[in-house]
């Protein structure tokens, strides 16, 4: 007779108590299975709570860069954007260039610079609106264009008519 046969069943009284035993120790089984089902359940319902936290966090930071990177491109295009005047602006030169009809202005523009073209051209058109004697010429420049406005007065001690008033009305309005 070996060890194991004395928990071997020997009676109908026995069977009946290891038949309770198996079923009471599976019914064990089956608890704690769906409580580590529910436990698992609930780690992984926490980890996901938590990566949807940073996912969250991560989408506003990035939110955040998108919209700063959107206001800088903003801000930069409004600095490339191309020079040119407004009509309210071409209105204002040649109303207040107009009691100097006949002045004589040389424009130029930078070739190399399509904006600087555009630009010089509005103020020709303005001027000539305002009755000045425009001419026009274009200067050929290597390297970086110039940037702004340049008026140049040849004799300081007798300006032209109007190139004061020019010069006072491109400060006054910002050009």
């Amino acid at each position: 007779m070996h060890w194991w046969t004395s928990y071997l069943p020997s009676s109908p009284e026995s069977l009946t108590r290891l038949e309770w035993w198996f079923w009471f120790l599976a019914g064990l089984f089956i608890i704690f299975s769906v409580l580590l089902g529910f436990a698992a359940r609930s780690v992984s319902q926490h980890k996901a709570y938590i990566l949807q936290n940073e996912l969250d966090t991560k989408t506003k930071q990035l939110k955040a860069i998108a919209d700063e990177a959107k206001q800088k491109a903003i801000e930069t295009e409004a600095k490339v954007k191309p020079r040119r005047l407004s009509e309210a602006q071409k209105q204002i030169i040649m109303h207040n260039l107009k009691e100097f009809k006949g002045a004589k202005i040389v424009v130029r523009e930078f070739l190399s610079d399509k904006d600087t073209v555009d630009y010089g051209q509005d103020f020709v058109s303005s001027l000539k609106a305002a009755g000045w004697d425009v001419r026009e010429g274009p200067i050929l420049v290597f390297g970086n264009s110039p940037v702004g406005i340049e008026l140049i007065i040849n004799d300081q001690n007798n300006p032209p008519p109007g190139a004061y008033a020019l010069l006072g009305l491109l400060k006054q309005n910002a050009y």
